[in-house]
């Protein structure tokens, strides 16, 4: 077999795709003929002395353009050259000092008054406006103060004297929307994004990145009767998709918290919902009662009863899993808290039937109810191989939990529809970290919602959370309106399969769909005077 025959190569390109200007290759080589002077040969002296003149002539251009724009005569005289400058720099040097030496032999004549000339001007540091902050120092950046613990501008002089309560207004596609929701006959808020408790602390953290006096209510920390140590540490751990925690209530107790705490929330204006937790039934009557005696109660909207805190050393302080325990715990909050102030209790999503304890606590004397709280875990550390959190066990919130706080407030909302438990506000809380998420609660039946772990890592989220829930509403209506949209649709598509299911009785449809259903009537009316006849007939014959 022949070999192919070889393809002939290609001539090598002669010409370069980049051919250089004409003279370029006479100036890298060095030649130095000027070609607009005819070819004339001059030395580099001449070149420079040249290209010094026409730079010289071409500042004169520029001047007098300038001049010309700014309509002035520009003073007609030679550039200064670089030596004049040097000069005229020296002897501007010997001047001065000169003339401090003159000075220093003068006589002190000053007057011994400081005129202040300090101006009068306080800077602008309201709550909410942007700090810089040092990352990976913990400071404020260079040429900033720090960040005030308190808003000087915000905090009044007494806990008696309190600025007035601020309402946002909120505008989309050129309408207002309206934001306000109602949780009980004297509670309503100006919107319905709230923190969840033990989140933000007290408020004063928060309120260094916006004004705490913006959300629908601020929830605090629970507080007990006594000052609390918690658990032991580590006391956090982040999970896949959200943290454990194990932090045991710690707090300084309720004494300290309406000295120090909500004094200091009624000056910013926030509207407080109260976390509270005890030890024993009794505990939180006490709590109560210290609270409701305070100087700054009537800051106060509500009381959130933690009855289902999972981090505890003893499980049964957890009092939502019991129907029993939760009725005792309500009845003696109820008896110390005033009639118009609602309370909350917090629910477990560790039961086998929430719609049950949802029903003992409102019988029990709650206003509403707040779902969900953490869901207990845990974690092992595969390097020691032990747990790790010093509590042992903790509690999950984060995304995580957020599918089971929206089938959890679905299937007590539902059951409130039904009439199988009295009506009452739901606070949806659980994984919320968008005004998406906040959307999905609401439609689920909750009237308000509450951003916790998201805090963490976004200081900024109950307000970034705010306005997406403001967009995402006013795009299809109002709070009030969307609450519980889930289920109504739900019932809606139940009802319209039960309307286009056939009855059991009815007969099956046979052969085209055209064909009358009177066919299939007449045959099972055959069918059943056949058997009767029979049954006639064996009658007869066993009289016979």
């Amino acid at each position: 077999m022949s070999p192919p025959p070889s393809t002939p190569r290609k001539p090598p390109r002669k010409t370069p795709r980049n051919p250089p200007r004409p003279g370029a290759r006479a100036r890298a080589v060095g030649d130095d003929r000027d070609h607009r002077t005819g070819g004339e040969r001059r030395t580099d002296g001449e070149h420079r002395e040249d290209r010094g003149h026409r730079g010289e002539h071409e500042q004169h251009d520029d001047l007098d353009a300038l001049a010309e724009a700014a309509g002035v005569e520009r003073l007609s005289g030679p550039v200064a050259s670089e030596s004049d400058v040097a000069a005229s720099v020296t002897s501007v040097t010997d001047a001065a000092h000169d003339v401090g030496s003159r000075e220093e032999s003068m006589p002190d004549i000053t007057p011994d008054i400081t005129p202040d000339i300090t101006p009068e001007v306080t800077p602008d540091i309201t709550p909410g406006a942007d700090v810089p902050y040092d990352q990976e120092a913990g400071t404020p950046g260079a040429g900033e103060a720090d960040p005030p613990d308190e808003a000087p501008a915000q905090v009044a002089d007494s806990p008696q004297q309190s600025v007035p309560r601020r309402t946002t207004s909120y505008v989309v596609d050129g309408r207002d929307i309206d934001m306000s929701v109602d949780l009980g006959s004297d509670m309503s808020l100006p919107n319905p994004v709230m923190t969840a408790s033990g989140c933000a602390a007290n408020g004063r953290e928060l309120h260094r990145f916006f004004d705490v006096a913006e959300l629908g209510a601020f929830v605090t920390k629970t507080v007990m009767l006594n000052p609390r140590s918690g658990r032991g540490t580590p006391r956090m751990a982040e999970t896949a998709s959200g943290m454990l925690n194990s932090i045991g209530l710690q707090g300084p107790g309720i004494e300290a918290f309406v000295t120090e705490d909500l004094p200091w929330l009624k000056s910013v204006g926030a509207r407080v919902l109260v976390s509270i937790a005890g030890t024993e039934p009794r505990e939180f009557a006490d709590v109560t009662r210290v609270l409701r005696n305070s100087e700054a109660f009537d800051a106060v909207v509500g009381i959130e009863v933690n009855i289902s805190c999972p981090n505890v050393a003893n499980r049964g302080l957890v009092y939502a899993c019991d129907v029993t325990s939760t009725t005792q715990v309500l009845k003696e909050v109820r008896t110390e808290l005033p009639p118009d102030i609602p309370a909350f209790a917090k629910l477990s999503p560790d039961v086998t039937d929430i719609v049950m304890i949802a029903r003992a606590a409102l019988a029990a004397g709650a206003s509403g109810l707040t779902m969900i709280n953490t869901l207990l875990g845990m974690q092992i550390d595969t390097d020691r191989l032990a747990p790790t959190l010093g509590g042992i066990t903790g509690g999950l919130s984060g995304p995580a939990i957020h599918p089971i706080a929206v089938r959890a407030v679905y299937q007590v909302h539902a059951a409130m529809r039904s009439g199988r438990i009295p009506a009452a506000p739901i606070i949806g809380v659980g994984g919320v970290s968008s005004g998406l998420d906040a959307l999905q609660l609401i439609a689920a039946g909750a009237c308000a919602v509450q951003v916790g772990t998201a805090i963490f890592h976004d200081p900024h989220a109950p307000a970034r959370v705010l306005g997406e829930l403001a967009e995402a509403v006013g795009r299809r209506d109002t709070p009030r309106a969307l609450r519980g949209a889930a289920a109504r649709r739900d019932g809606l598509r139940r009802t319209a399969v039960r309307r286009h299911r056939p009855a059991p009785w009815a007969p099956r449809r046979v052969g085209p769909a055209r064909q009358p259903c009177r066919v299939g009537v007449v045959r099972a009316a055959v069918r059943r005077g056949v058997r009767r006849c029979c049954g006639l007939r064996e009658a007869a014959v066993g009289v016979l």
